[in-house]
């Protein structure tokens, strides 16, 4: 594919995955490890105060925000953070921000938050849905000129870019971020709803999974920013009636709208980190 070698596993990242380990772990430990990297401290507190967890009060230091998200959430969102900086492209890309990305990939997770998933998957369900675009940032720094191309051809074609990414190679984002994950050793829960958060019908579903919730709330997501920014109509719910209806939930397109709604305007049309 001419990806060549990819990064090992973020540092900090990495270092929080093995104090958690560590049953005596505590959260001056965990903060202490985040506050190593002052650059992720930063955009950590950031995310945490900003319309994504609509927390009250602000939040000055990370030991705070540990004590209020827990030591795994806050540990998902180091990762969100390492991954963004670690796959900034070299130069531009028509087509392509890394800032609106990062929005969507807010937003996603934050509509995931609300659909009807099991309480035991939700977490799984935010950090893939935090982590479902991740292939488009390997394309953008490893392969930008192909990636530029198929984004061209995407909008020509007005089509949602990982259509034009299957008919050019075959597979498309969503396989190569899951492949990256998966050598992460993430959980393979996460690593198969990044899979398959474009094609979820290619696994049997016994009741509304992470799987299904990431596809979801990508679509709702999209849905939400087109019409935000009154650009091309890309994602329309009402071309999916028949994925929807195969994951038992054809007669919901109202309701997840209406949820969809309920987000803060500010996830639609401002970055927070």
């Amino acid at each position: 594919t001419g990806l060549g070698d990819l990064p090992s596993l973020p540092r900090t990242y990495e270092a929080l995955t093995r104090l958690l380990a560590d049953p005596d772990t505590s959260i001056q430990k965990v903060a202490g490890i985040v506050e190593q990297d002052v650059g992720i401290s930063a955009k950590v507190l950031q995310l945490v105060n900003s319309a994504f967890f609509g927390i009250a009060h602000s939040m000055t230091s990370i030991q705070s925000a540990v004590s209020y998200l827990g030591i795994n959430t806050l540990k998902n969102l180091v990762l969100s953070v390492e991954i963004f900086r670690a796959f900034k492209p070299l130069g531009d890309i028509p087509g392509f921000s890394l800032e609106k990305l990062q929005r969507h990939a807010q937003l996603t997770a934050q509509i995931a938050a609300r659909l009807p998933v099991p309480k035991y998957l939700v977490e799984v369900a935010v950090v893939a849905s935090m982590l479902h675009d991740v292939g488009k940032l390997i394309l953008a720094w490893k392969l930008s000129g192909q990636f530029a191309k198929v984004l061209a051809q995407a909008r020509v074609a007005n089509s949602p870019g990982y259509q034009a990414e299957e008919r050019a190679d075959g597979f498309s984002h969503a396989e190569i971020g899951a492949y990256l994950l998966g050598l992460w050793g993430l959980p393979y829960t996460i690593v198969e709803a990044v899979a398959l958060h474009h094609g979820p019908n290619r696994v049997p579903h016994q009741h509304f999974d992470a799987i299904s919730a990431v596809y979801v709330a990508n679509l709702l997501a999209h849905e939400l920013e087109q019409s935000s920014s009154g650009g091309a109509v890309v994602y329309n719910l009402e071309n999916y009636k028949e994925e929807f209806a195969t994951l038992g939930i054809g007669e919901m397109v109202p309701e997840l709208r209406e949820l969809a709604q309920t987000i803060p305007p500010g996830l639609c049309t401002r970055p927070t980190f």
